[in-house]
């Protein structure tokens, strides 16, 4: 009997920790940081210091991605251009397609949370970010 109560807990405590897509896309605005890099094949890096944050922004099933630089003051500067995807839900998974005069991707959203956000590119490699959070120059 503890085994099924055992076996029972853990289906509830995975299935809790799966997203939908839903979620994902609801999750998936706002500024980014890059906080570390993981792969299988290489090894993982860390990121101390960002110049750049990625901000993204959804409308419906599009969406872009554009790199800026933080300023002290708050404000940010960049050059307006971003990347374009589209936003597909494929097999449960919720994944972004890029297409730039340059070259085409699909990058999969494995977590989407507040203040986290996981994505893994084609070749296995995860993309790990935090919610950008101003330096406050004043305290």
């Amino acid at each position: 009997m503890r085994l099924l109560y055992l076996f029972v807990a853990c289906i509830a405590l995975y299935s809790c920790q799966q997203q939908s897509p839903e979620e994902k896309i609801e999750n998936l605005s706002g500024y980014w940081e890059i906080n570390n890099v993981h792969s299988e094949h290489v090894d993982d890096k860390e990121y101390t210091f960002n110049n750049t944050v990625d901000y993204i922004e959804v409308d419906g099933n599009n969406g872009v991605r554009t790199k800026l630089q933080p300023n002290p003051d708050g404000s940010f500067t960049g050059n307006k251009t971003g990347e374009n995807f589209i936003i597909k839900v494929e097999n449960k998974q919720l994944n972004l397609y890029y297409e730039t005069p340059f070259d085409k991707w699909k990058e999969t959203v494995v977590r989407a949370r507040d203040n986290l956000l996981v994505v893994r590119n084609e070749d296995g490699i995860e993309y790990h970010y935090k919610k950008f959070e101003p330096i406050n120059l004043e305290n």
